[in-house]
């Protein structure tokens, strides 16, 4: 008897087609199996790259920002980024000491169970609405010599929205959005 059941879709295949439902505009990289997308926020101007790790059954997405530490304040911005994390429930962020880069990590294990368009928006706005809320006092240690324990403390006090689509953000839509309109 032959199989007539459709294949399943790979998580990064799960990952684009809810970013077609909820209109982002996106752009995926086949070589490295990476879709990246941008979101304008208040506070920030920030792209995401979703990483699948099919094998692994893994999904990770990063939040990026431009610019890097510059190395003469990676021991201030080491703190800020430690102090930032202690109290996070999802997620975290990093630092690379090699060329500066800072960005904020969302994964999930998915192995044996199945990757939910839940899954996929929570990851997103836990992504966005942390860059956005965190942002400011990263830039006040690297530019503003603002202390790292005040500058997250003060982070954490900020009342932003607590969600992608509230008034502090926007995601790029796709370009024929604009024109059903």
């Amino acid at each position: 008897m032959q199989d007539n059941d459709p294949e399943p879709l790979s998580l990064i295949e799960i990952i684009e087609q809810v970013l077609v439902e909820d209109d982002w505009h996106y752009e995926r990289d086949e070589e490295r199996d990476v879709v990246m997308l941008g979101v304008k926020c208040r506070n920030a101007s920030l792209r995401l790259a979703f990483d699948a790790k099919e094998d692994k059954g893994v999904v990770v997405l990063y939040g990026l920002i431009d610019g890097r530490v510059p190395s003469q304040k990676h021991v201030e911005a080491a703190e800020f980024i430690t102090r930032a994390n202690y109290g996070l429930l999802v997620g975290n962020f990093e630092m690379d000491y090699g060329d500066g880069e800072v960005r904020f990590k969302v994964s999930v294990d998915v192995e044996g169970a199945e990757l939910t368009p839940t899954m996929i928006r929570n990851m997103i706005n836990y992504c966005v609405v942390t860059l956005n809320r965190y942002y400011p006092g990263l830039m006040g240690v690297l530019f503003g010599n603002l202390d790292p324990a005040e500058a997250a403390s003060e982070a954490e006090a900020s009342e932003d929205d607590d969600d992608v689509n509230g008034d502090d953000c926007d995601h790029e839509h796709d370009e024929n959005d604009d024109q059903k309109e």
